[in-house]
């Protein structure tokens, strides 16, 4: 009454033979997925590191200009004003005076 069937083979080094592939197999799948992780990583921070630089140096480049133009307004307040320029600059030594002498 009791049937025995085997749907695999009855040899136990072809079934260990049969899992150590699949095992293999496994194995170089998950090394693969690890790999191409690593890769995307890799991707996306260095286009993250790209991106913050190429900011960074437009935020530069604004601030230089920025810069340039405010040194050409001080040049022509001085320039068409130079006593009134001269005034305020003396104004403004006095005060950093008194505030560094009073520390």
């Amino acid at each position: 009454m009791s049937h025995s069937t085997h749907s695999g083979s009855s040899n136990p080094s072809a079934t260990a033979r049969g899992l150590g592939d699949a095992a293999l197999e496994k194995g170089r799948e998950i090394r693969d997925t690890v790999k191409q992780m690593g890769s995307t990583a890799k991707d996306v921070a260095q286009s993250g590191w790209e991106s913050a630089r190429d900011t960074a140096s437009e935020y530069l480049d604004i601030g230089r200009e920025k810069a340039m133009e405010f040194g050409e307004t001080m040049e022509t307040q001085i320039r068409s004003r130079p006593i009134r320029s001269l005034l305020i600059a003396a104004g403004i030594g006095f005060l950093a005076g008194m505030l560094l002498k009073s520390r």
